[in-house]
């Protein structure tokens, strides 16, 4: 059994950018268990409101009201934490055989209070929601982020940890994530990897926003995603409709109003082939225009990459354009994606459709119906099949239309038949 003595376990304030000229985060620093451990306080000062000496932030008539409060405010929280300290230190002379645990024993006090209660501004769960809430994401992206935290959080739930803490999120914990992922969820391993890179990509905003460091994550073991399951590929599970497919949605009857509204969207981006995001917030009146050959075309901006399309209006698009007067209905991706198989099923697209099943990197080939395999992405499909096969378009000019950085991207948007391809090459070699 080794010794330790306890007065020998100090704390200390430190700026995180000593030389900034804006407020810096303020870190507290102990040495703990022979560890030296670094926490965020929650509070910023002005490096020149800062004291190293008395380590609190400075009060006086030569700064303003909302500087003294602002530094006020700093002071309390460093008295509060000084405190804890001490009661932490306390717990461990009364509890000596934890001095193994010490490291977390003094985060819990740190952001909970004390060993057993748990303050919810600290949990995992609620800044990764404050973080998706503020980013800049477009609503449906939102929308899939959410969701995704809502498995992650029914996962923290099952395991006995509803409320755990940000800075205890680790290697381990994700990779039983991971795990719950296959076992319970029975996600496939591309879905899988996608929850995996969620989770990481909010560790890196909450690292950019101060409520972890990086010396925590370093020492989590989440400081950088580590490898992967590979993920086999299976664009060709993803298909796109055929000219008399589009007409049999388009013409089908006996919808109910929402439907109707799904499917002429969908319709409409077979013509357009923008994603989902981007064709329902930005195709309205004021996007549309007639260059100087008379052509009436849609012009937009891409969330995703910003970049700048350009795409001319076919009379089906104008058709169903003119319908709504140019005012989309709104639905999400979710939305629409939920009203389209049964849109698909009432159309008739029940031929059966050879595709790539996967298990835990298990594949095999299986027959499903092709209502089942529609969702809003396949209108951009089959805009870029049509584009290649019905209209003769080349490759780059279509790269241009989808908004694609590269050409072989746009290569796996194309969805051609072996009898297609025989016919557009006869009219070419035989015309």
């Amino acid at each position: 059994m080794k010794q330790f003595f306890i007065t020998e376990m100090k704390c200390s304030f430190v700026l995180r950018k000593p030389n900034s000229d804006k407020p810096t985060q303020i870190y507290l620093y102990a040495r703990v268990n022979k560890r030296q451990c670094k926490l965020s306080t929650g509070v910023k000062v002005y490096p020149a409101h800062w004291s190293p000496f008395s380590q609190e932030a400075k009060m006086g008539r030569t700064l303003s009201e909302l500087e003294n409060h602002n530094n006020q405010i700093v002071n309390e929280r460093i008295h509060q934490l000084r405190q804890v300290f001490v009661e932490f230190k306390r717990y461990l002379c009364e509890n000596p055989m934890l001095i193994g645990q010490a490291e977390d024993i003094l985060k819990s006090f740190v952001y909970h209070g004390n060993v057993s209660t748990v303050n919810k501004k600290h949990t995992a769960v609620y800044i990764f929601s404050r973080l998706i809430h503020d980013s800049r994401k477009s609503n449906s992206s939102k929308d899939v982020y959410y969701f995704r935290l809502r498995v992650f959080e029914g996962f923290l739930k099952q395991i006995g940890k509803p409320n755990l803490s940000i800075h205890d999120v680790n290697k381990q914990l994700i990779r039983q994530f991971g795990q719950y992922l296959f076992d319970e969820r029975e996600l496939c391993t591309n879905s899988h990897n996608q929850y995996i890179k969620f989770v990481f990509a909010r560790l890196n905003e909450a690292e950019e926003a101060e409520y972890i460091s990086r010396e925590e994550r370093f020492r989590n073991g989440t400081d950088k995603i580590y490898r992967l399951p590979k993920v086999e590929d299976n664009s060709w599970n993803r298909p796109a409709l055929t000219e008399a497919q589009v007409e049999l949605l388009y013409q089908c009857k006996g919808l109910k109003p929402k439907e109707e509204e799904v499917r002429d969207l969908f319709v409409l981006n077979c013509n357009l082939g923008q994603r989902f995001s981007d064709f329902i917030s930005k195709v309205n009146r004021n996007t549309i225009y007639v260059n100087e050959r008379g052509i009436e075309m849609v012009e937009l901006i891409q969330d995703k990459r910003n970049h700048r399309v350009i795409v001319p209006i076919t009379r089906q698009a104008k058709e169903i354009l003119e319908k709504y007067h140019y005012q989309l209905p709104k639905y999400t991706s979710t939305q629409a994606n939920y009203y389209l198989v049964k849109i698909a099923l009432k159309a008739g697209l029940t031929n059966m459709v050879q595709i790539l099943s996967e298990e835990h990197s298990d594949y095999k080939s299986v027959q499903v119906p092709l209502y089942k395999l529609i969702s809003t992405h396949t209108a951009r499909r089959t805009f870029a099949t049509r584009c290649y096969y019905k209209w003769g378009i080349d490759l780059l000019t279509l790269s241009k239309l989808l908004g694609h950085a590269s050409l072989q991207q746009t290569e796996e948007y194309i969805k051609i038949t072996s009898n297609q391809a025989a016919d557009k090459a006869a009219a070419k070699m035989l015309e």
